[in-house]
């Protein structure tokens, strides 16, 4: 993370604000985060998570479900890092700058990101929708999640299990 941290720092000082060199400190800002999913079994956990809830709300058996899901915070990411980019792009432009500017960008985008997800998910049939949803998809199956082994599925359906126990809800068939 500091490597990320510094990194995009060293970029974002070596010259103005342009499109291109604040998606490259978008794009190093997610490495930490991609190369944690990949090593170990965080990945195939977070199939797991998926499919026990993709299962849960489809009436099926995990093992069959899905490992990329629609509530995925995956689908945050595009949206976020495009508001942002754009966001500390048309701030320079602007001639403002500090951290006041830098934080009101880092709402901003996050708004942003969750009015898109919401939207996405009220309007989830639509093709624009779907479209702003690939690059979270694409997220999740290349590197957020990997399909899970028999044992971790089992801990899946326990847990899922535990939670609808404790809210009262009825438990999957």
């Amino acid at each position: 993370m500091a490597a990320a941290a510094l990194g995009g720092q060293a970029i974002r000082t070596s010259g103005p604000r342009t499109v291109a060199r604040e998606a490259a400190v978008a794009g190093i800002s997610l490495l930490p985060a991609l190369l944690t999913l990949r090593g170990g079994d965080l990945a195939s956990y977070h199939g797991v998570e998926h499919k026990a809830i993709g299962a849960y709300e489809d009436g099926e058996d995990a093992a069959e479900a899905t490992k990329e899901h629609d509530r995925c915070g995956s689908n945050l990411v595009a949206p976020l890092l495009t508001s942002a980019v754009a966001g500390n792009v048309a701030l320079r432009r602007a001639g403002l700058s500090g951290p006041v500017a830098d934080g009101a960008v880092a709402l901003g985008s996050i708004g942003v990101a969750v009015e898109v997800f919401l939207w996405s998910e009220r309007h989830a049939d639509s093709k624009v929708s779907r479209l702003l949803r690939r690059p979270g998809y694409e997220i999740q199956r290349v590197v957020g999640t990997r399909e899970p082994t028999e044992r971790q599925l089992e801990v899946g359906r326990a847990a899922l299990e535990e939670i609808l126990r404790v809210e009262g809800a009825a438990p999957p068939d």
